[in-house]
C-alpha cells in the first residue's frame, strides 16, 4: 500500500526499511540506576518481569485502564511475572489506579524515582511489554524484547518498527480494509474497541501456553 502525497509519497506502509534494525545499549551506570529503582519497588532478586505501558501523551491512544488491570493480574497468576506499570511523574494517578485494580503487587515505577536511562535497563530485563502506541514501545524493539503494542485511532503503518523478538499489533478493528486508514475512522477504531481477549491470546502466543 503506497501513501498518498498528504501521507508521505514514496513511502510503504506496513513495512520496516530492509535490512534495518534499531539499537540500545545500557550503561553500567543505568543498570545500577535501575536496580536501586526495581528494589525501591519491592522486587526481588530473580523475579521475571513484565512491563506495562498504559500512557500516552494523546489520551485517544490509551487502553482503558482496567483491561491495562486485567492483564496484569492475568500475568501475575498465569505465569508468575512480577508486573512493572510504567509511567511519567504525570501519569502517577492512572499507573496508581491500575495498581490498586490488579491486586497483584504490580511495582508503580513512577513512585520509584523511574528515570529514561533507568527504564531502558529494566526493559532490557523483561519477558514481555504490552504498550499502547508510545515511546517504550520502540525502547523495547531496540532491547530485543517481544512486544504487545495496541493502536486506536492511529493507523499502525504509519509507524513499523523492526521487532527482532516479535511484536504483536493489536488493531481496534481487523476488519477494516487495507486501502482505508485508522485516523480516518475514529469511532470505529477507537482504542476501547481493543478487547482483553485479542490481547490475551497475544500474550499467550509470546509467552507460551505453559508459562
Amino acid at each position: 500500500c503506497v501513501l498518498d502525497a498528504e501521507r508521505g509519497r514514496g513511502l510503504e506502509a506496513g513495512s520496516a526499511p530492509s535490512g534495518r534494525a534499531m539499537e540500545l545499549r545500557v550503561t553500567r551506570e543505568q543498570a545500577e540506576a535501575a536496580a536501586a529503582v526495581l528494589m525501591r519497588g519491592g522486587v526481588k532478586e530473580g523475579e521475571r518481569l513484565a512491563i506495562l505501558n498504559p500512557g500516552g501523551n494523546n489520551a485517544a491512544k490509551r487502553w482503558p485502564p482496567a483491561r491495562f488491570a486485567t492483564i496484569a493480574r492475568r500475568l501475575a497468576e498465569a505465569y508468575g511475572l512480577r508486573v512493572v506499570l510504567n509511567g511519567s511523574p504525570a501519569e502517577s494517578g492512572l499507573v496508581g489506579e491500575i495498581a490498586a485494580a490488579a491486586a497483584c503487587g504490580c511495582v508503580e515505577l513512577p513512585k520509584c524515582g523511574i528515570t529514561v536511562g533507568a527504564l531502558k535497563a529494566i526493559v532490557s530485563t523483561a519477558a514481555i511489554m504490552v504498550t499502547n502506541d508510545t515511546g517504550p514501545r520502540h525502547i523495547a524493539a531496540a532491547l530485543g524484547v517481544p512486544v504487545i503494542s495496541l493502536f486506536g485511532p492511529t493507523d499502525h503503518r504509519w509507524t513499523t518498527i523492526p521487532a527482532p523478538a516479535g511484536e504483536a499489533l493489536i488493531v481496534a478493528d481487523p476488519s477494516l480494509p487495507e486501502i482505508e486508514f485508522a485516523n480516518d475512522h475514529p469511532e470505529r477504531c477507537a482504542i476501547e474497541n481493543v478487547d482483553e481477549a485479542r490481547v490475551w491470546s497475544a500474550v499467550e502466543a509470546m509467552l507460551g501456553l505453559g508459562g
